[in-house]
């Protein structure tokens, strides 16, 4: 697999190439490298902007969030 380019992260708005980079990577086996550590800390991060105000509310808790509090 090539290497993804830091760079078109930020030109890839829908995260396609970042799922498909992620996907490959832990298909292949390679979990463990800083390139798996990057896509994954970066699908995080979108993810999180995008759904960790709503999934706070639905009692989900996000790796590296304090756990939701009963309502």
């Amino acid at each position: 697999m090539k290497p993804l380019d830091p760079a078109s992260m930020d030109t890839d708005p829908d995260g396609a190439a970042l799922l498909e980079g992620l996907l490959q990577l832990a298909i292949a086996g390679h979990t463990e490298g800083p390139e798996f550590e990057q896509l994954d800390g970066e699908v995080y991060r979108r993810l999180y902007a995008s759904y960790g105000v709503q999934t706070k509310l639905a009692g989900v808790q996000l790796r590296g969030s304090e756990p939701a509090k009963a309502a």
